[in-house]
């Protein structure tokens, strides 16, 4: 907003920072505005009501996704578009936070320092999104969504990372950190024009997103943490054995590392074939066909139906039992085994 902009110049001189307060955004139907650019190198093209309209891209250092479209008009992006002005470019992090009405933590970003900046650059992760933190004018584009979930660990096929739900229209709260100073705007996401959603139909259905959206990063947590001892495990299970005790504990080893493969099968079902190969022999397991729920939950902006309640609950009943056998063996097999590892000056699983 130039004017605004304008009218704040006299009071920039000398600011080490600013932020501006974002116009009220609308937040559309994700199934009106549901297009998805598959962005591929040279021009792309999208067609909308019948035209084709031809556009580059390219993605900033800091993993936004500017397009530029070559024949046709451009609309705002989509999502809250937030102004903040630097006097000068900061010595450490700065922290842009989104909080709900209530003051609950919904979204956090951050700059990036050199650190972090040849990681990404070494192994790129798209889906992790930065600040700028230019001196002057820089602009950054919540898309109104939670975190994108964690990946589960190794190289299974055919499986991706959960999309954080979008949030409902409400109040909202953005807070910008820089070094000790801290700013903070009020904002409100509004409703669909086309939208004949209730504010209780919409909560409802962010309610139960955010359910399946917690299980999914619960049993993500726990699967990463069955990995990572079974993969101790049997390190220890194909370690020689010098002596009788030390053959008993690659034994014992090696039913725990069973034991712990079964729980997981019960919730993701590890290492399949790519393709339907896997599938056919395997089925689907409870957490792959959690991961499809979302997108018939948020279909629109309705309440969901007793149907996606029912299912819900059945995968979570499912999820969490395996869950609780995990940590019931944890806490009893698991923890004598590793007791024993200290009698013999073994490091412990963890």
């Amino acid at each position: 907003d130039l004017t605004r902009m304008h009218q704040l110049t006299d009071d920039m001189h000398g600011a080490s920072a600013l932020l501006l307060k974002p116009r009220d955004t609308q937040r559309l139907l994700e199934s009106i505005d549901a297009r998805r650019m598959v962005d591929q190198p040279g021009k792309t093209y999208q067609s909308s009501t019948g035209v084709m309209a031809a556009y580059t891209h390219k993605v900033t250092p800091e993993h936004a996704v500017e397009r530029h479209f070559l024949d046709s008009g451009e609309n705002l992006p989509r999502g809250v578009l937030v102004s903040y002005y630097l006097g000068a470019a900061p010595e450490s992090k700065i922290t842009l936070s989104v909080s709900d009405a209530d003051g609950n933590l919904l979204r956090e970003f951050t700059s990036m320092d050199d650190a972090e900046r040849q990681k990404q650059k070494e192994k790129p992760d798209r889906s992790l999104l930065y600040l700028t933190a230019h001196a002057g004018w820089n602009r950054f584009i919540w898309d109104m969504r939670t975190p994108t979930s964690p990946a589960i660990d190794g190289k299974d096929p055919q499986f991706e990372r959960m999309p954080g739900p979008t949030v409902p229209p409400g109040a909202y709260q953005l807070t910008l950190r820089v070094g000790g100073e801290e700013l903070s705007q009020p904002f409100n996401l509004i409703k669909d024009a086309t939208s004949q959603a209730s504010e209780d139909d919409s909560r409802k259905q962010f309610e139960l997103l955010m359910a399946i959206y917690q299980l999914y990063l619960d049993a993500t947590e726990k699967l990463n943490t069955m990995r990572r001892q079974r993969s101790q495990l049997n390190s220890l299970a194909e370690r020689p054995a010098e002596n009788e005790q030390q053959g008993d504990i690659a034994v014992k080893a090696t039913a725990l590392r069973d034991r712990i493969l079964e729980i997981e099968k019960g919730i993701f079902i590890p290492d399949l074939r790519e393709g339907w190969a896997g599938r056919l022999n395997q089925g689907t397991d409870p957490l792959r066909r959690l991961s499809a729920l979302p997108s018939v939950v948020g279909l629109g902006e309705f309440p969901p139906t007793e149907q996606s309640y029912a299912v819900y609950d059945k995968l979570a009943g499912q999820i969490r039992g395996r869950m609780d056998e995990y940590d019931v063996l944890r806490q009893g097999e698991i923890a004598a085994f590793n007791r024993l590892l200290i009698e013999k000056g073994i490091a412990l699983i963890g």
